[in-house]
């Protein structure tokens, strides 16, 4: 059995390093932009058995078993990539997951597919959508690892005609490699094309030739999409260089990237990166050297980190500050709140801040957050169990009941990378003649934005006898 040696490669350039995936038998550069697998298949007609093995460099640096594939240490040129439990179910043959698959190491994958009979075109993703033989998702929100990237940012694709004992695959993203120092603790980092119609986020399908194979070309679905890069807890700064990185789609970015920092302290710091090379190749790792985190402070923007500062931010916008800025900082991933605000929350009227929910959660709620949200939310989550009687209440989501643009903010208003889980259950049958606008994430949009949000939110409209 040949293996097949997984690694990052550095090009001789400052600033421009490569992704290389490499079959060969011990460490050596070749071309630096595949991706390669070794593959064997059984002889014979379509239909029969295909297995796939997938492999990475041994190396010193050990690896325990739970860790996700992961950029170990550089060792020259080089960063090895290690399999870990759970990539052996992320390989797809035209949208089938395997009918068999095992990590047999942090090295190597195996995984065995049964094709259709008639198979045409064998195209193979790895973090593909399900289903899906052309479709992959680049999450809205990435996570921190320590000398690595989220994996579930980093699809690959490959194509082949007919049924070969080598498959190659190619990267469909590109890495940005961060590096700040600086004295204060910092949160999180948004990232934004300058040509807001450039998507960094969401669900982008992949081209394909006239024979049906995949051809590497991602169009999204939707436009501007940013990406939320959350760090778990507060990152302190120091004068050694704290680095991170985030993946992006491959193409042009005409402007470069904006990046939007923020700390602990109501303060951030604003800057564009790839402004003078906006394009990046798949399977590059771009560094963008090394630069000091310079505080702005904000002292418009109310931090949330606890019940307490969500009580005091949902008050005053209650006595007039509907256009205070907001941003959740706790380090939990989902805000604690106590019963009894949960229980006495009434939805919040006419916000025409921005609420930015850094990545993370509030559960809980019983009704929607907003009444007629004139501002914008982003990055945030709400998992919410709503049931309404009120015949009365003909606007229903689990974000708000209406979205109602202003012109008191920047941005128009609506929801920007936000998901709705939960409940909705409507029971009063008197109100269904009515014509009431009940939806997962808002109930009546009325000619806000909604940029990469997903609804995962059950919506039951139920009579009084329990119909639905």
């Amino acid at each position: 059995m040949n293996k097949t040696y997984i690694y990052l490669f550095f090009a001789g350039i400052a600033g421009a390093s490569l992704l290389a995936f490499n079959s060969c038998s011990k460490m050596q550069e070749e071309d630096p932009y595949d991706e390669s697998i070794v593959a064997t298949t059984q002889d014979g007609m379509d239909g029969e058995e295909v297995t796939v093995i997938l492999s990475v460099p041994d190396y010193a640096e050990s690896v325990s078993d739970g860790t996700k594939t992961f950029l170990g240490t550089k060792n020259g040129s080089s960063y090895p990539v290690k399999w870990s439990e759970g990539d052996q179910a992320r390989i797809s043959l035209n949208g089938s997951a395997p009918t068999a698959s095992n990590r047999d190491s942090d090295t190597q994958i195996t995984a065995s597919f049964k094709p259709a009979v008639g198979l045409s075109v064998y195209n193979y993703l790895y973090r593909g959508d399900d289903g899906k033989d052309n479709q992959v998702t680049i999450p809205a929100s990435q996570t921190y690892y320590a000398n690595d990237f989220d994996d579930a940012s980093m699809p690959m694709y490959a194509a082949l005609a007919t049924r070969s004992n080598t498959v190659t695959f190619n990267s469909l993203c590109s890495l940005l490699k961060f590096s700040i120092t600086g004295n204060k603790k910092i949160d999180s980092v948004t990232l934004t094309a300058a040509d807001e119609s450039k998507s960094l986020s969401g669900t982008f399908t992949i081209g394909k030739t006239s024979a049906g194979l995949l051809n590497g070309t991602l169009t999204p679905a939707t436009g501007g999409g940013s990406i939320n890069f959350n760090f778990g807890s507060h990152i302190q700064l120091s004068s050694t260089p704290f680095v991170f990185y985030v993946a992006i789609p491959a193409g042009t970015y005409e402007g470069g990237i904006a990046i939007h920092i923020v700390d602990n302290n109501q303060g951030h710091m604003d800057l564009k990166v790839l402004k003078d090379n906006s394009t990046i190749t798949a399977g590059k790792v771009r560094e963008l050297g090394t630069f000091a985190y310079e505080q702005i402070k904000d002292p418009t923007l109310h931090q949330i980190y606890n019940d307490d500062t969500f009580r005091s931010f949902v008050s005053a916008v209650k006595e007039g500050q509907t256009t205070l800025n907001a941003r959740l900082t706790q380090n939990a991933a989902t805000l604690s709140l106590n019963q009894s605000t949960l229980d006495s929350f009434e939805s919040i009227d006419d916000y025409q801040g921005i609420f930015d929910g850094n990545g993370k959660t509030i559960s809980g709620l019983k009704v929607p957050m907003f009444n007629n949200l004139k501002g914008v939310v982003k990055n945030l989550t709400l998992n919410s169990t709503i049931s309404l009687t009120d015949a009365s209440d003909y606007n229903l989501g689990i974000f708000a009941r209406q979205v109602i643009p202003s012109s008191e903010i920047d941005d128009i208003a609506g929801l920007q990378n936000c998901t709705a889980q939960g409940s909705i259950t409507y029971t009063p049958s008197s109100a269904l003649g009515a014509h009431p606008s009940i939806g997962g994430l808002v109930g009546n949009n009325r000619g806000g934005a909604f940029i990469n949000c997903i609804n995962e939110a059950s919506v039951t409209l139920a009579d009084n006898v329990g119909v639905t």
